[in-house]
């Protein structure tokens, strides 16, 4: 007997790459806008083929089974946050002069604050716009089984 399965898992975003933004107060999180950070190249494709083989011997009180079997597991995995870019500001205040101030200057290299924080990720692999993890495996056994009947 053998099967193959073939699924794909991979989330699609709906709309149009954009920031995602952080706006503390107190140290906390006040607010947050801005596109999900998880599911911009959010992927899982993954394919299986089974092969197995059974052989059964009927031996009077005994009925014994003897077995193979063989996998071929292959999958491609993208998890990729933080790939839309994100900016945590330590207040409201903060966004807002960043904000006015790009809007005076949208050609500036400098923000007038300091951000708590700042994430973009990237794939530095040439040629390969998103971190694919390829995982191929193969997986096999051997069985046996002896089926009793005491009467």
């Amino acid at each position: 007997m053998s099967d193959i399965h073939y699924n794909d898992e991979s989330r699609e975003s709906k709309g149009k790459f954009f920031p995602f933004v952080d706006i503390l107060q107190g140290g906390s999180v006040y607010t947050s806008f801005g596109f999900e950070p998880f599911t911009p190249n959010n992927e899982l494709r993954y394919k299986s083929f089974q092969l197995q083989n059974n052989l059964s011997v009927y031996l009077g009180e005994h009925n014994l089974t003897f077995g193979i079997s063989a996998e071929r597991y292959e999958s491609e995995n993208v998890f990729f946050p933080g790939s839309q870019s994100v900016y945590v500001y330590n207040s409201l205040a903060d966004f807002y002069t960043d904000a006015n101030d790009y809007l005076v200057n949208p050609n500036r290299t400098t923000s007038p604050v300091t951000l708590r924080r700042f994430q973009v990720r990237w794939s530095n692999i040439p040629g390969q716009e998103k971190p694919i993890q390829p995982l191929k495996v193969w997986y096999t056994g051997a069985y046996a089984q002896d089926q009793w009947q005491s009467t």
